[in-house]
């Protein structure tokens, strides 16, 4: 696992439970890692009661190369939300949506779009979805 060492042009956040493989770990700038409880609008059979949230940063000129190695670490159900300073990325198990970010918000900030939804309902994810 990297630590931060620059100031970083992409962040993401991803839940380590959601990992098939960790070891992608060590090519991320982890920033941050916490344990959260499972909110509870988030209820599936394969989700845990406790989380542990990691947020990570990056070059810029890295994020689709980033993006694509997480849909290939990701078990299905879940997904990692990352963003630029102009794009939001969803990357789910084998698949990236890239769209334009509205109104300067990142991460959570806004409704996703049709596309968004769709892989998400594909990928499993609990229908909680923006």
């Amino acid at each position: 696992m990297k630590t931060a060492r620059r100031r970083n042009n992409f962040r993401g956040y991803l839940l380590m439970e959601s990992l098939l493989d960790a070891s992608i770990l060590e090519s991320l700038e982890v920033v941050k890692m916490e344990t959260l409880p499972r909110p509870e609008h988030m209820k599936a059979d394969y989700m845990p009661d406790i989380w542990t949230g990691c947020e990570f940063v990056g070059d810029v000129a890295d994020v689709d190369s980033v993006a694509e190695r997480l849909s290939r670490a990701l078990t299905r159900g879940w997904f990692v939300d990352m963003d630029t300073k102009t794009h939001n990325y969803l990357v789910f198990g084998g698949k990236v949506v890239k769209y334009e970010r509205q109104g300067g918000r990142g991460i959570g900030g806004q409704p996703w779009p049709e596309d968004a939804k769709k892989a998400a309902r594909d990928a499993g994810v609990p229908s909680f979805v923006k």
